[in-house]
């Protein structure tokens, strides 16, 4: 599994965190590309899209419960 800011979607830099062929979900923001989202379907990635902006707003779901 691997939780990456859209930003960094297809963005070179010198350290690769893992191979593709070993993530089998991806968890990412609304910010990614309809191309980066194909390309992930198409690998058997299964790619779970989160509206940041709505979860910073949501409240939290441990206030108040113990």
């Amino acid at each position: 599994m691997v939780l990456a800011d859209s930003s960094k979607i297809g963005a070179r830099a010198e350290l690769q965190f893992c191979a593709l062929e070993a993530v089998d979900i991806l968890i990412t923001d609304t910010g990614i590309d309809q191309a980066s989202l194909r390309l992930f379907a198409d690998a058997g990635i299964e790619t779970i899209v989160v509206d940041a902006q709505a979860a910073a707003e949501a409240p939290s779901r441990s206030s108040g419960a113990r």
